[in-house]
């Protein structure tokens, strides 16, 4: 317990878009990310896989499609784990990396074998940074010819929420969850232990603000300063989901869990998602689609 406190304690400053009762959890080592989960369905049909190499970044598994003559590649891109802006950070002991997966999803759409990309997202979410720009990146990816589909199977939450919601369609599985948008961060006032081992400690520190709420209660003004970082991005947050789900902010800040996680129907019925599928489902149902295409 106590290596578990100094490991919160280190992350302190971070601002986190996960989902809360994750955060301990994680703390304490139980990370979960099975990169190869699901890979039953893409051997069976032959999609292009994604999987993280021995040097922890994504790396793609071109397979020769085993799917009509007429039908196109679908590429699965897995977004599972706690996200983090290049993966395996700290005291993660699996994560998934924004600019390893920016980049695997720039291969995807720029391979002539691939005819449309399926964003798997099993994760509770994770820290801000770099989160907003693969974001931006998918969003700006749709409508150049190939159909981008992202399905919650099962959680996407927070971070993994804010980046599937940019994708043309978002579906959840019939036992899945999504949602939880909101940001929020963690301060530890160290002095009662500090007091309890015996330890007085002198931080000298120029200008006023730095180091503020380091080995000392957080005063007004630093919680203050806080809050509005954490809006700014909780802000940035909003205004992704609106643009990606094509409703208004409004929408995004009444309608769409207000920071909770919804189940499958819910997240259908308020709007965050546009159906609820398995992914084997999804990827048939794309398969037909996009082989339809190459047809006519």
């Amino acid at each position: 317990m106590e290596n578990d406190c100094r490991e919160l304690i280190a992350q302190q400053g971070t601002i986190w878009a996960i989902i809360r009762e994750r955060l301990w959890g994680l703390m304490a080592g139980e990370v979960r990310q099975e990169t190869g989960a699901a890979k039953v369905y893409r051997d069976r049909f032959g999609w292009v896989t994604m999987g993280l190499g021995e040097d922890r970044t994504l790396t793609a598994d071109l397979r020769v499609p085993r799917l009509p003559k007429s039908a196109s590649s679908i590429g699965v891109l897995p977004l599972l784990g706690v996200i983090t802006q290049r993966g395996h950070e700290g005291w993660f002991s699996s994560s998934v990396s924004t600019e390893a997966y920016g980049q695997a999803f720039d291969d995807l759409m720029q391979n002539d074998q691939i005819g449309a990309v399926v964003l798997e997202i099993d994760s509770p979410g994770g820290s801000v940074y770099g989160v907003s720009e693969l974001a931006t990146k998918i969003r700006n990816a749709r409508g150049q010819g190939k159909p981008i589909v992202a399905v919650a199977n099962s959680l996407a939450a927070s971070a993994a929420y804010w980046i599937g919601s940019q994708a043309d369609k978002f579906y959840v599985t019939p036992g899945g969850e999504a949602g939880s948008i909101g940001v929020f961060s963690v301060h530890f006032d160290e002095t009662g232990w500090l007091e309890k081992m015996g330890l007085e400690v002198t931080v000298t520190k120029v200008p006023e603000f730095k180091a503020e709420g380091y080995l000392e209660p957080l005063s007004e003004a630093a919680q203050e300063a806080e809050r509005a970082a954490i809006t700014g991005y909780y802000d940035q947050f909003v205004d992704a989901v609106a643009a990606g789900r094509k409703v208004s902010k409004r929408a995004v800040r009444e309608d769409f869990g207000k920071g909770r996680v919804f189940r499958a129907e819910q997240a259908v019925e308020s709007g965050m998602a546009t159906g609820v599928a398995t992914l084997e489902e999804v990827l048939s149902g794309m398969a037909k689609k996009v082989g339809g295409k190459r047809k006519g």
